[in-house]
């Protein structure tokens, strides 16, 4: 039997078995459809992976939660919400009115939002979803809300079962001293595509204390409304709490690896894209997630990272950090010397500042940081950007007025003054 006759032998089409084995659809059609990989380790390890996961099966349907409450209704909140909606009765608290209001303009009629915690006691499960922001200086979680939370919801409801889904450091749910049973099971949403992640996720981690029919309820519930299967996998809170800090640490390393490379070559007058895509084709480094950027940014990479830094205090991870600050400096240095030489006064545009994601601003794009450190030098800048005040009103007017633009996405719109154009994004650049 090849990969091909045990693949549809389980019922899976060729995206699910990409998806069991956390690859990208393109890898595995390789290893299935090229003969030349039959024989090499890699296609027997895959192979036995695959063999390991039953057959497609359908959606549990029984021992779900049927009433659910979601303390957060930010970016995770109100994603693992709308995907819990498909079959339960979904409760989401934030403070925020706006965000509340938005919630309910959902027109989703499992889906209700509150700006307090109301009856708590009708619901089963209770999952928090609150923001945990870095302290720079100790470089470590602002917990104080979710431990409020968590105590708030112990008195109101000793019997839920209290799901975290907030970053934290390794070791921190365990401190948590309540009569509820405690889970922690973290998520791993893209900020662009969080709904997507949500419903069609790589892995179910949920990390306790023991496997309770309260925990395999969880499980159950949540094996029940994601779209592609997936069997749970249990461990320990530690090991959750790991799982989701050195998996951001990891993606924030493949990035910080390729934008190095990125910059060796523009110094040494190399083909980033011609050395990557060659790169690509050896399937133990894959041809994913190796796109060059500015930098790093957002909400998780960058405060993931440095708190796992400060809490295992290694080489590499340390490592990660300081190499996505030397590229960040490198780029803004190349930024300036480029504007220079092609004007005495010249006026920097940045096209697109990524500020909005699913109605919630972002204040830690690559290209914000990049417009904040820009103001320091006497160059002056231009933004066109819909959702940023300082923005110019019209495209063809920041195109003339612009002598270099800073573009870290490219797009078809901007294609048209490409001359013009600075940008990092080689593998998707036309």
């Amino acid at each position: 039997m090849n990969l091909k006759e045990l693949r549809i032998s389980k019922g899976f089409s060729q995206q699910n078995a990409a998806n069991l084995l956390h690859m990208p659809l393109r890898t595995y059609k390789r290893y299935e459809l090229e003969k030349v990989y039959e024989n090499s380790y890699k296609y027997k390890a895959i192979f036995n992976e695959l063999k390991q996961h039953d057959k497609l099966h359908k959606k549990v349907t029984e021992n779900i939660f049927e009433k659910v409450c979601i303390i957060g209704g930010g970016h995770v909140g109100l994603n693992v919400g709308k995907v819990l909606s498909k079959k339960c009765n979904v409760q989401i608290v934030d403070i925020d009115a706006k965000k509340v209001k938005t919630i309910n303009e959902l027109k989703n009629k499992n889906i209700t939002a509150v700006e307090t915690v109301s009856e708590t006691s009708k619901f089963e499960v209770v999952i928090i979803c609150l923001p945990t922001n870095l302290n720079e200086s100790t470089k470590t979680y602002d917990t104080k809300a979710l431990e409020k939370a968590v105590v708030e919801i112990s008195e109101k409801n000793p019997a839920a079962l209290i799901v975290l889904k907030s970053t934290v450091n390794i070791g921190f749910t365990e401190t948590l001293n309540v009569k509820n049973e405690i889970i922690y099971s973290p998520e791993f949403l893209r900020e662009k595509m969080a709904y997507e992640d949500a419903l069609k996720p790589d892995r179910i981690v949920v990390g306790c204390r023991a496997v309770s029919p309260k925990t395999y309820k969880y499980a159950s519930t949540i094996e029940s409304v994601i779209s592609v299967p997936r069997k749970t996998i249990f461990m320990s809170l530690k090991e959750a709490e790991a799982v989701k800090l050195y998996s951001n640490a990891y993606l924030a390393m493949r990035i910080a690896f390729f934008n190095e490379l990125d910059t060796v070559a523009m110094q040494e007058d190399i083909n980033s894209k011609k050395v990557i895509k060659a790169m690509g084709l050896d399937p133990r480094i894959g041809d994913y997630y190796n796109n060059p950027s500015f930098f790093y940014s957002g909400y998780c990479l960058p405060k993931d990272t440095r708190a796992l830094s400060k809490e295992v205090n290694t080489d590499l991870i340390n490592a990660i950090d300081v190499s996505n600050e030397k590229r960040k400096d490198f780029i803004v240095e190349f930024i300036i010397k480029e504007a220079n030489k092609r004007s005495k006064n010249p006026t920097i545009g940045i096209y697109n500042l990524e500020t909005e994601n699913n109605g919630e601003k972002s204040h830690q794009s690559s290209s914000l940081e990049i417009l904040e450190i820009l103001r320091k030098y006497p160059v002056k800048v231009v933004v066109f950007d819909k959702n940023h005040t300082e923005s110019l009103d019209n495209f063809e007017e920041f195109c003339k007025v612009s002598d270099l633009i800073i573009c870290n996405a490219y797009d078809d719109k901007i294609e048209s003054v490409k001359s013009k154009v600075f940008t990092r994004d080689l593998l998707s650049k036309r």
